[in-house]
């Protein structure tokens, strides 16, 4: 069956706020934020909510429960609303592929949401079908991307909720799910307190697992070794320094030849307009001199003289 929602005129005391069959938020990001209470007492239901019709009467929320509850604290609230309504008798791929086109109308669903939606979805039906609604969230539809995104389900309740609230940031679901729940709630932590960006949360996890595999220790073990600076210093001081720890813990070696390089430059005293360079990680030796000059002629005289003094050393 392949009908469009109705357009109805419903009363509000017929739809059941406590039914979340098709919900697909955390337990903890149920309800309305303040912002949006603010703006539905201001504005109104901008947006008709999407609802099913119940065989014994009745209306079930498929999607737009937060703006039907925030509706219902502006108080007093209307008696009756606009909702689109879904028949009953449609078949469960129509009804979730509406849902999902609904929910993402103006807004977009967090990883943990789009997880939830396919764990719901596939209690109803056969992978198979499933993977045919990757597509409406730019996803490709193959079986492996759909296990991969259930994937994150299997983790920690704080950080699925941390995840939604992208406090962590999707790329590193699969390092996560690699390591002990402890582990993982070690590094969110310190993730979510220092609000690391992405990049530097892979930087973290990278090192801190590296670390800890060399070591031999927990996760946990070598993020507790970190001489966190004193309370004067602030989130973003915190943060590199972790991050200069984990590097230095990390590559000794690198860190020892870059101090002695430096050492190095500094014996030599030259000026400004004159930097010096080596190999990548140092591998080598090999050290290059980089002259700035403001005009050509200015490095034409300069390398003349150079020349000079090259051919009386080799004369000599």
């Amino acid at each position: 069956m392949h009908a469009w929602p109705q357009l109805r005129h419903i009363a509000l005391a017929t739809i059941d706020p406590d039914d979340l069959h098709y919900n697909l938020n955390l337990p903890d990001f149920r309800d309305p934020d303040r912002e949006l209470c603010l703006d539905i007492a201001r504005f109104g239901l901008l947006q008709p909510p999407l609802l099913q019709e119940k065989e014994a009467g009745g209306y079930r929320i498929v999607s737009g429960r937060k703006r039907i509850l925030a509706l219902l604290q502006t108080g007093p609230a209307p008696k009756n609303l606009y909702g689109f309504v879904l028949s009953p008798a449609l078949e469960p791929l129509q009804i979730f592929a509406t849902l999902l086109r609904h929910a993402l109308i103006g807004s977009s669903l967090s990883l943990v949401e789009q997880a939830i939606f396919f764990h719901k979805l596939l209690d109803q039906m056969a992978p198979e079908e499933a993977v045919t609604l990757l597509p409406l969230l730019g996803l490709k539809p193959r079986p492996h991307v759909l296990d991969e995104l259930l994937q994150c389900l299997a983790l920690e309740e704080p950080i699925q909720a941390a995840l939604h609230s992208n406090l962590v940031n999707p790329r590193i679901v699969r390092q996560l799910l690699q390591l002990s729940p402890e582990e993982r709630m070690a590094l969110v932590s310190l993730i979510t307190e220092l609000r690391l960006g992405g990049s530097k949360q892979q930087r973290v996890v990278t090192l801190a697992v590296d670390l800890a595999r060399r070591n031999g220790v927990p996760v946990g073990d070598i993020l507790s070794r970190w001489p966190r600076p004193g309370e004067e210093a602030n989130i973003p001081q915190l943060a590199s320094s972790l991050l200069d720890w984990l590097h230095n813990q990390a590559h000794p070696r690198l860190v020892e030849a870059q101090r002695e390089f430096k050492s190095f430059c500094q014996r030599l005293d030259l000026p400004p307009h004159v930097e010096v360079q080596h190999t990548t990680s140092f591998e080598d030796e090999t050290t290059w001199l980089r002259f700035a000059f403001t005009t050509r002629q200015g490095a034409e005289t300069f390398w003349k003289k150079i020349g000079k003094i090259m051919a009386e050393d080799q004369a000599g």
